[in-house]
């Protein structure tokens, strides 16, 4: 047992070897003061003297009293305080550098940024940083390799003094300890990002969070923490909380990782199709690929892409086609998972050899949203597809449609063999392809002229913004307006927002992010009934899209009179997924206030 805890001591330990090596000299004086008391009795040689024999073997010097014990004494001084000194600071500097390269050494940091997990997230977050001018201190939380992480940024950040001021440690997001040791509590900003390909993402990244609120509450101090999660499955359980995820000492924002990306093609770029209230045509999004990307891009399509064309009987839906390989499975989980959404709507999956079904809304419901669902089992280069977007360019040529096309495989390489391969009819429709690398390739296609109009998105394009602030301050401006008009006391924008539960802040992030197209679709000479109704029906897929269910009309009007209204929203059932004109004139009003306030 003493050997294995002295080996422990000299592999390990920093502190403890000196303390090892101050015994051992302790020890090795004190025997040496026992044989002269013992040995040589009545010799002038005091504990001074032997010190200083031990400390400086030059003070041996010349022709002394028992010089073969001097000597003695000079030698084991030499060994134990010279030689074996040096090898102790020698391998205590060697054990801090390990402990460093390794990630294992931590240091008491405050007012930091913290990143748990070195996911594809991180580098695009530490570019922006690094851009900006970021001054405050930023640690780096992994439980893959700290080697390959250090060489990884420094290949990929051009700034080097940026870099060496980073903190990597190794440890895992969801261990107290580890988030102990690195200053979590203390922290005024955290991103928990997780690892790449890791199993059971989500659900560590939630525990991580669980933990840490429970840190920032001992700890006191008040941070701002972005939870990106990867699963849509795992975005609508937080949507459904019924309580917000904030607590007093961390404010908090869930994030599919996904939608951030989506979000700059569909807000941020001139991508989704301008329909006026007389135009003849109708929008039609068509998406090339199948996976986690291309199921946000339907849920957050169909929650901006409500136009005036809609209005006064016209009923022209938009469409949002989905086309790839292996479609039926996609397509029923989709479906699936937006249950209450499908529930309403109509939809129809064409399977390979080109045989329809179709679905009607529940007729119990009735028949009143303006997005329209295709699925299409058919990838690049098969005869259904080549077929189905010869129709689209001419529905589009003679002005019966605005086409708009995205690409988004997993793999880059898929996605622009794809784009480049479209047949030469499709060559006028605006297309937008997802980048995750370098877009040299495709910046080249398009400064050929022989593609068509492109537009990249995507952590690989430079105006890639990889934080969630933006979504966050956006769907807080639209709170704000709602706590000035709607509460008896209205608190400050911060504390309002972090008060939220998900379902509704979503509601709000979308609904400001809906008006730059609203505003060029109407423009300045439209009705106000008009605008009111469209906000209702983005409204209306927001909720649908977050879980909401509808109520058979029979069923609305029992709970309005029975005062169960706030009791069916906390079931995740709302009397409010109505036709416009059905909506109580106080609801109404809600609608009324925000778009004079944004619009």
């Amino acid at each position: 047992m003493f050997k294995r805890r002295f080996d422990k001591a000299l592999s390990e330990g920093l502190g403890s070897q000196l303390l090892w090596l101050l015994a051992v000299v302790l020890l090795i004086l004190l025997l040496l003061w026992g044989i002269v008391i013992l040995i040589f009795p009545g010799w002038q040689f005091g504990w001074q003297d032997l010190i200083a024999l031990f400390i400086d073997p030059g003070s041996f010097s010349g022709r002394g009293e028992h010089d073969l014990f001097r000597l003695v004494v000079a030698l084991i001084g030499v060994l134990l305080f010279s030689t074996l000194l040096i090898s102790v600071f020698n391998n205590l500097f060697d054990n801090i550098v390990d402990k460093v390269r390794s990630g294992h050494r931590r240091y008491a940091l405050k007012n930091h940024i913290l990143f748990l997990g070195a996911g594809d997230e991180l580098l695009p977050v530490l570019k922006k940083f690094c851009a900006s001018g970021e001054t405050r201190n930023i640690a780096i939380m992994t439980s893959g390799d700290i080697g390959n992480l250090r060489s990884q940024l420094e290949l990929k950040l051009e700034d080097n003094g940026f870099v060496k001021r980073l903190y990597l440690y190794q440890g895992d997001r969801d261990v107290r300890a580890d988030l102990e040791s690195a200053c979590a509590g203390k922290a005024s900003l955290i991103y928990i990002f997780g690892e790449s390909g890791e199993q059971a993402h989500d659900s560590r990244s939630l525990a991580s969070y669980e933990i840490l609120k429970h840190i920032c509450k001992e700890d006191g101090v008040r941070a701002n923490c972005y939870v990106s999660l990867e699963s849509d499955a795992s975005m609508d359980v937080i949507l459904k909380l019924k309580e917000s995820v904030s607590t007093p000492n961390l404010n908090t924002d869930f994030v599919c990782s996904e939608d951030n990306t989506v979000e700059q093609l569909l807000v941020r770029q001139d991508f989704l199709p301008v329909i006026k209230r007389d135009d003849k045509a109708y929008a039609h999004i068509v998406i090339l690929g199948t996976g986690a990307l291309a199921d946000r891009l339907c849920a957050l399509t169909s929650q901006l892409c409500h136009y005036p064309d809609y209005a006064d009987g016209r009923q022209r839906r938009t469409l949002i086609t989905v086309a790839g390989e292996g479609m039926r499975n996609w397509h029923d989980t989709f479906v699936a998972s937006k249950r209450a959404c499908f529930e309403l709507s109509r939809y129809s999956y064409i399977g390979p050899d080109g045989q329809k079904e179709h679905h009607e809304p529940d007729p119990l419901y009735g028949d009143f949203l303006d997005v329209e669902w295709q699925f299409l089992d058919a990838g690049p280069g098969h005869p259904l597809l080549e077929e189905q977007m010869r129709v689209w360019s001419g529905e589009q040529d003679a002005g019966r449609q605005q086409l708009r096309m995205v690409v988004c495989y997993d793999s880059q390489d898929d996605a622009e063999r794809t784009l480049l391969c479209l047949p030469s009819y499709m060559m006028s429709c605006l297309k937008a392809i997802y980048v995750s690398q370098n877009p040299a390739l495709l910046k080249t296609a398009i400064a050929s002229g022989q593609f068509g109009p492109i537009l990249l998105f995507g952590p690989g394009t430079d105006t890639y913004d990889p934080l969630f602030e933006a979504r966050a301050k956006a769907g807080m401006q639209v709170n704000t307006i709602y706590e000035s008009h709607f509460s008896a006391t209205p608190r400050p924008p911060l504390e309002a927002w972090y008060s939220l539960r998900e379902s509704h802040k979503s509601s709000s992030i979308y609904s400001s992010f809906a008006m730059p197209l609203r505003r060029s679709c109407f423009g300045h000479d439209c009705s106000e009934r008009d605008l009111l109704e469209c906000e209702h029906r983005r409204w209306m897929s927001t909720m649908l899209m977050s879980g909401y269910r509808a109520l058979i009309p029979g069923e609305i009007a029992r709970v309005r009179t029975e005062g169960r209204v706030k009791e069916e929203k906390d079931r995740f059932r709302h009397v409010d997924i109505v036709p416009y004109d059905d909506l109580p004139e106080e609801e109404k009003d809600k609608d009324r206030v925000l778009v004079e306030q944004l619009y």
